[in-house]
């Protein structure tokens, strides 16, 4: 288990016993959420310089030309958001990361949840919107959105500020 901080990541085991004699890995990086990938390899991104890669527990830091926000998975891969809810792609082979989608939302995101069912992006800030593979905005409503998570293959629950409930995209 990983408890993400604003000063490095902190594992403990399924008995909750702290990993690493209780001291942080990646200490100074603010770690926002790790993604173990269908290979095996961790990833862990932060909020203000790039991003950790750990394949076969060897650590690889990426320097990145944009702030990475939250991290992902979708068909093709990893998939990484800035706070304008950009979408870039890793590309494996050269390992670099291509920005998917270069069209950002109106306001700093708070929020970025992807389907990777329907390769679509829910984004919230300000606004809530959703927005295809292209960028190309799909639905937008002034709301607070706290979460989103795929119920099944039409329903997605949604918990907003004062309502929960669930939603279709069609």
């Amino acid at each position: 288990y990983w408890f993400c901080t604003q000063n490095g990541v902190f594992a403990y085991d399924e008995a909750g016993i702290p990993q690493n004699n209780g001291a942080a890995y990646f200490k100074g990086a603010s770690i926002s959420k790790v993604l173990k990938d269908r290979e095996g390899s961790l990833w862990f991104s932060t909020t203000n310089n790039g991003i950790y890669f750990v394949p076969n527990q060897t650590t690889v830091f990426h320097k990145t030309t944009f702030q990475p926000f939250r991290i992902t998975t979708s068909s093709k891969g990893v998939l990484l958001f800035d706070k304008q809810a950009r979408a870039y792609q890793w590309n494996k082979s050269s390992g670099t990361f291509t920005m998917r989608n270069p069209y950002p939302v109106k306001s700093v995101v708070h929020q970025v949840f992807y389907d990777s069912l329907s390769d679509i992006q829910f984004t919230a800030g300000s606004n809530y919107e959703v927005r295809n593979n292209k960028g190309k905005l799909l639905t937008e409503q002034i709301v607070a959105v706290k979460d989103i998570v795929r119920i099944d293959d039409k329903y997605f629950a949604i918990a907003v500020s004062g309502f929960a409930g669930f939603m279709t995209l069609e």
